[in-house]
């Protein structure tokens, strides 16, 4: 039986040790995904994370970082952009400033107009969602996942996960670098298997009593391209890493 427990253990104290923390500092660090849960947003909010989400697709996270201001100002919230026609369009696609991508900007005004006949059927987009969510079982996140993934624009095989990381669910976004070390992990074999990647987090999350959030926030920072990030794509940090010297590793260097 793998040791899901003993596995993260090790990456925790890896990582704790490559950002030179105590564990108080390094609890402290990441208390908020220790919490996060799925409960009442507002609509705007929503719509706010569908909006960045398609941003983010595809693009590099400072690129959008940087226009995170203007983004905001042309879509300030769902009723304003529910309004959007060509004309608005058009004025993005002449700003030199915006971020120039047609698809992501008519796929985030399309959601817009949704908004308002979900709203009006279910009272809020948080009830919308809850309806779909009668409980934590696998099958039900992958209606939900598949509900979700056709309702609203511009979302695909990974950011469907995203959105419903970030709005709090029991599940993880499958990116390249959870893919990464999943793979060196054994846990899975290709780098399309993202529910499977997203059970086997499910299971850390489990054997560890955190909120998966806080597994997936570990994930991501053991593997990132940072100072203290080990589990890297190019010369990883295998001397820094506790896995490293066990069978659970698959990597050799």
């Amino acid at each position: 039986m793998y040791n899901y427990s003993e596995v993260f253990t090790k990456m925790e104290n890896s990582l704790m040790s490559a950002l030179k923390l105590s564990k108080k500092d390094f609890d402290e660090r990441y208390e908020s995904t220790k919490t996060l849960k799925f409960e009442a947003k507002s609509d705007d909010w929503y719509f706010e994370e569908l909006t960045f989400i398609a941003f983010y697709s595809g693009f590099k996270a400072d690129t959008v970082n940087k226009k995170v201001g203007l983004i905001k100002e042309y879509f300030p919230d769902y009723k304003t952009v529910s309004k959007f026609d060509q004309n608005d369009i058009n004025k993005m696609m002449a700003d030199s400033k915006m971020i120039k991508h047609p698809g992501k900007i008519e796929g985030i005004i399309k959601n817009a107009k949704l908004f308002p006949s979900i709203i009006s059927e279910f009272g809020s987009i948080h009830n919308y969602l809850v309806s779909l969510l009668p409980d934590d079982t696998d099958e039900t996140l992958k209606k939900f996942y598949k509900t979700v993934r056709s309702k609203f624009a511009y979302l695909g095989d990974i950011t469907t996960y995203h959105f419903m990381t970030e709005i709090g669910l029991n599940v993880v976004k499958p990116d390249r670098v959870l893919i990464r070390i999943f793979e060196r992990l054994g846990l899975i074999t290709h780098d399309k298997q993202y529910w499977e990647l997203i059970v086997h987090a499910r299971e850390f999350a489990k054997a560890t009593k955190q909120k998966i959030r806080y597994i997936d926030m570990i994930f991501v920072e053991y593997g990132q391209v940072k100072e203290y990030g080990i589990c890297l794509e190019v010369k990883p940090k295998c001397d820094k890493c506790e896995l490293s010297k066990t069978d659970y590793c698959n990597y050799k260097n």
